[in-house]
């Protein structure tokens, strides 16, 4: 018998039975979906339990328990992530209670727990401290072979002329035109719809003078970062999406920083691009996450 008692009645919830009042009136008939105003309609009427379709008492109370103690146990290994708590923002605790109910969903359960449920009558507390998580802790992470790019030497390059006072857009020109890669992407860029020119641009110092110097730079990061975390497998992430999403973060950063008339606007620019690098990083490293 699926009997729950009415502080256990959830909307959702299919009857299994026709429920009567005490005196005898017939309530609600089986197959019904309850709803709130339908329990509120219970509790008026003096209607103490309900046959319920799928689940009791005893499965809804040991489901609750677990919960509480898969929240406890979550918020006990988040919190060695985040500092004391009197110095979160609203913007921490937002992150902290995310990352809270993020970490309690991948808590897995031993198998016998499903082999003993239903044959005991009291409530099990599961013994969360024996449960190991399928994914290495913090610690773990970094302190293993967790291998970060270095910036390549067209970067260097670029860099090096444009802080040249003598340099000019043939002069850069001449660095971008060492790295294929970059080239293609530079020449794609000035040839999207984003700037219409109504012929081809074909000439890379041309491309140079119409980006700028700093979205060259900033494009040859983004080409540099893009390539480290190419082969991540393709059931973990799509690499396609996720940099789509980044580059788009990126822009939509900037764009703040310009409307606000903050100065250093690449600087937000990198800051909304690499936003999630560290996704890739656990991705590279931790399958499970």
């Amino acid at each position: 018998m699926g009997i729950v008692s009415i502080g256990n009645l959830e909307e959702g919830m299919v009857l299994k039975d026709d429920v009567y009042a005490p005196n005898g009136r017939f309530i609600l008939g089986q197959g019904t979906v309850l709803r709130a105003k339908y329990i509120k309609m219970f509790k008026i009427w003096g209607v103490n339990e309900a046959d319920i379709n799928g689940v009791d008492d005893q499965e809804i109370i040991l489901k609750r328990v677990v919960e509480e103690e898969k929240q406890q146990r979550a918020e006990l290994e988040v919190r060695s992530y985040f500092p004391e708590e009197d110095l979160w923002t609203p913007e921490m605790r937002e992150l902290f209670d995310l990352r809270v109910s993020r970490e309690s969903t991948l808590l897995d359960f031993p198998s016998e727990y499903e082999k003993e449920y239903g044959k005991k009558t009291e409530v099990v507390i599961l013994d969360f401290d024996n449960l190991s998580l399928s994914r290495p802790s913090l610690q773990e992470l970094l302190t293993s072979q967790v291998r970060l790019f270095s910036l390549p030497d067209i970067y260097f390059k670029i860099r090096d002329v444009l802080n040249s006072p003598v340099s000019s857009a043939i002069h850069i020109a001449k660095v971008v035109g060492t790295d294929p890669s970059l080239t293609v992407r530079l020449l794609r860029l000035v040839n999207s719809s984003f700037y219409g020119f109504p012929s081809p641009i074909q000439s890379v110092s041309r491309a140079v003078a119409i980006v700028g110097t700093n979205e060259l730079t900033t494009l040859a990061l983004a080409i540099s970062t893009m390539s480290v975390f190419k082969h991540i497998p393709a059931d973990l992430v799509d690499m396609k999406s996720f940099w789509k999403h980044s580059i788009m973060c990126g822009i939509f950063s900037r764009l703040l920083a310009y409307m606000k008339r903050v100065p250093s606007e690449e600087r937000f620019f990198l800051a909304g691009l690499l936003h999630d690098i560290g996704r890739v990083v656990l991705y590279t490293n931790c399958r499970s996450i």
